[in-house]
């Protein structure tokens, strides 16, 4: 197992350097650059912000200077926020990101899962139908329409949940179920197609044959598969 997962992290190296080789030259290729902004400065001024960025060095000498401070975690100076490094940034937001999106994924989780299997034990009824439209609608809309209706309704609206601020858990709530959401429908399909295969396997119907209640079957032995 363990040389078959060092295996699959080798061959992500390769596929790796190739979307930051594709990515950093198709940003170059887009016409303008990060201080045509409408600014007046003097052409020397903006010669000392490229000289002061690399931006004048050759497109290949950037991806490798680009590509060393990857590596060794330097990704140089913020252009919005002069004097400030990127990776002090990055670690600054980095607690309330992770925070975010593991309640997003604990959201994701636990709604999809018990969907996927309620839709999986009753499928082809009502409740799976209502289930695999609603997979579906929730996987369609964008997180950022999402949010939009959480903020109407939840809101403004019912006044649920506060729409601002951060540290507690209410202000967790409405951004965690804006992401979330959308994978969980993903999860409940993938779940309900999983369970119902695994539903005709020859050990489950043992399980039957010896007499196990069916929410035992699906929990205890089909969900347990996966």
């Amino acid at each position: 197992m363990g040389r078959y997962l060092a295996r699959r992290l080798l061959t992500l190296i390769p596929a790796w350097f190739g979307v930051t080789l594709l990515a950093f030259f198709f940003v170059h290729s887009i016409p303008g650059g990060p201080f045509d902004t409408g600014a007046v400065r003097p052409p020397a001024t903006t010669a000392l912000l490229e000289a002061h960025y690399d931006l004048n060095k050759p497109l290949p000498l950037q991806y490798l200077l680009y590509m060393r401070g990857v590596v060794t975690g330097d990704l140089g100076e913020s252009i919005v926020q002069p004097g400030l490094r990127v990776s002090t940034i990055i670690t600054q937001r980095f607690p309330t990101s992770a925070e975010l999106g593991a309640a997003a994924l604990v959201v994701a989780f636990g709604v999809g899962i018990p969907l996927g299997l309620i839709a999986a034990v009753r499928r082809n009824r009502f409740a799976d139908r209502l289930v695999m439209v609603g997979a579906t609608i929730g996987y369609a809309i964008p997180n950022f329409i999402l949010s939009i209706v959480f903020i109407l309704i939840l809101g403004l609206r019912f006044d649920l949940f506060p729409l601002g601020g951060w540290g507690r858990p209410s202000q967790l709530v409405l951004p965690a179920f804006a992401l979330g959401l959308p994978w969980a429908s993903f999860i409940a399909r993938l779940t309900r197609s999983s369970v119902i295969e695994t539903l005709h396997q020859n050990y489950i119907r043992t399980a039957h044959a010896k007499g196990a209640s069916p929410s035992r079957v699906v929990v205890h032995h089909a969900f347990r598969t996966h």
